[in-house]
């Protein structure tokens, strides 16, 4: 089959790292225009009453937002990633442990547990976590994040990579 030809594996290998390199040149190029931004929504949000949330899933799964608060309710397309900080302006509490949340910034609703398995995948954090630099690492893992979602085919090579492999065992 396709996997056992060395060619076509190599082929896609670089195609991942192509793609990785151009993720990292658009966001090196986009840096300066970012941070400019985040200043003004700190500003910003730093008035708004609202709850701050972390996307803190074991798996590090991604929330994918929803359009109104049901987990069955349509997809945006949007999703909040791992290790995300979000504002929440209303939290609408079922009589489970599931708790609806909807962000601040207006994309939609997100939730507090998994439809799945039930397990926790946003918990409150304060504006002192919230407020602390994010590495530019974890900023560039986000960005990476979010290319690999729209694209689960570059997402599965990268996984089987080893350079990926290596980066789990450590």
């Amino acid at each position: 089959g396709a996997m056992e030809n060395p060619a076509w594996r190599k082929a896609l290998l670089i195609a991942g790292g192509a793609a990785a390199t151009a993720g990292l040149l658009w966001y090196l190029l986009r840096e300066g225009e970012d941070e400019e931004e985040v200043e003004q929504e700190a500003s910003k949000s730093a008035d708004d009453e609202g709850m701050l949330f972390k996307v803190s899933d074991p798996k590090g799964f991604s929330i994918g937002i929803r359009a109104g608060p049901d987990i069955n309710a349509q997809r945006t397309g949007q999703s909040l990633f791992p290790g995300e900080v979000f504002r929440v302006a209303e939290i609408i509490q079922t009589s489970g442990d599931q708790a609806y949340l909807r962000l601040a910034d207006g994309r939609g609703w997100a939730f507090t547990h998994s439809g799945r398995d039930g397990r926790l995948l946003a918990t409150p954090t304060t504006e002192e976590e919230a407020s602390q630099p994010r590495s530019g690492m974890h900023q560039m893992m986000v960005e990476a994040q979010r290319l690999l979602e729209q694209d689960p085919a570059l997402q599965e090579q990268l996984m089987m990579s080893p350079a990926m492999q290596n980066m789990m065992a450590n």
